[in-house]
């Protein structure tokens, strides 16, 4: 029997900006929020009795909900870009026009800060931004940064890993890239007097001398830094085994310096997703989970072990916000369920 061989389908790509993604993503969801309030206002009550009499767990779901307040915030128009360019504090005028897409002159370009600020608004991460769109992911496609001198030929999939800080870009080295994430050496100058003066200014002539090969090795020796830690987790020199172990109650000392572990675990995930995305390791992909796995355990434990007030957040079992979502998206998706009926109905009258 004649082998078939088989076809690849091209990949198809597209033209993009990094402002196009974020302009993109900016006007969907404001959009989609002006559309889930008119879904709420129509219905929410209903929703949530249907939530309320088949909801089967152990708690009263009443007392985290109510649904007269919540109505009573539901005006569409707050989305608008004017108003939400108010709220957001990048101004409704500036909103206008990063959002201008009339095509009678270019819409001006999103600064840093106003992707801040309209994340922050938005409630959700700022590299949420700049997500392909989900025809892009879908289809898996080229996306062709024209932007770039030359222009950058990425795939969606590996864009989204990259915004969300956990792949690299065309030509990045992913264990570099992970390693040079580690070491902060931005400290104030000596004798620095003044906010302004504190960073080291970007000069290539500047001596090699001992304040300056100072500023690196405090860095290594800083009670936050994961360096260290990060080279005697090495899945490349270490086996599970030698990991720390979990109940160990020395990681209450290593827990002191928060942003020291908050450092080594956005490593140590970066480092177990590039090395998943390694086809010569996967002979060896099980160690290597469970190696990832291990260190991580014991990244959330010192994390664990040292609460950080500024960071703690209601996260459930059940919250306000939790049941919020639920009853928004259940409100869209009735809402299209009788826009489905409708439209089938009027087909069949016709």
């Amino acid at each position: 029997m004649r082998a078939v061989k088989k076809v690849q389908k091209l990949r198809p790509s597209y033209d993009v900006t990094v402002n196009s993604l974020v302009r993109a993503n900016v006007h969907t969801l404001l959009r989609d929020r002006g559309l889930r309030d008119k879904a709420f206002n129509k219905h929410g009550r209903g929703c949530f009795e249907v939530l309320k009499n088949t909801y089967k767990g152990p708690h009263d779901i009443e007392k985290y909900i109510d649904v007269d307040k919540w109505l009573e915030a539901r005006n569409p128009d707050r989305w608008s870009r004017k108003k939400f360019g108010k709220s957001s504090g990048v101004g409704g005028s500036k909103m206008n026009r990063l959002l201008d897409d009339s095509g009678e002159r270019a819409p001006q370009d999103f600064d840093l800060t106003d992707i801040m600020k309209i994340a922050l608004a938005l409630n959700i991460p700022f590299s949420f931004l700049y997500s392909p769109s989900r025809e892009h992911l879908e289809e898996n496609a080229n996306l062709v940064f024209t932007d770039f001198d030359p222009p950058m030929t990425i795939s969606a999939t590996q864009w989204l890993a990259w915004a969300g800080g956990l792949s690299v870009l065309p030509g990045m080295n992913a264990v570099s890239t992970n390693f040079n994430s580690l070491l902060n050496t931005n400290t104030p100058m000596p004798g620095a007097s003044k906010a302004v003066d504190m960073q080291p200014v970007a000069d290539t002539q500047v001596p090699l001398d001992i304040y300056e090969t100072r500023r690196t090795s405090e860095a290594l020796s800083s009670e936050i830094s994961a360096t260290s830690d990060a080279w005697a987790g090495n899945p490349f020199t270490s086996t599970p085994a030698a990991q720390i172990a979990f109940e160990n109650e020395e990681l209450h000392e290593h827990a002191l310096h928060k942003a020291r572990f908050v450092s080594l675990l956005l490593h140590d995930v970066r480092e177990a997703f590039y090395l998943m995305a390694d086809e010569g390791r996967l002979h060896i992909a099980m160690s290597d989970i469970e190696n990832s796995m291990n260190k991580i355990r014991q990244d959330l434990a010192a994390l664990a072990l040292n609460v950080d007030e500024d960071l703690q957040s209601k996260t459930g079992p059940l919250t306000e916000a939790h049941l919020l979502n639920m009853l928004e998206i259940a409100c869209m998706k009735v809402e299209n369920i009788i826009q489905e009926k409708t439209q089938n109905l009027n087909a069949k009258i016709t």
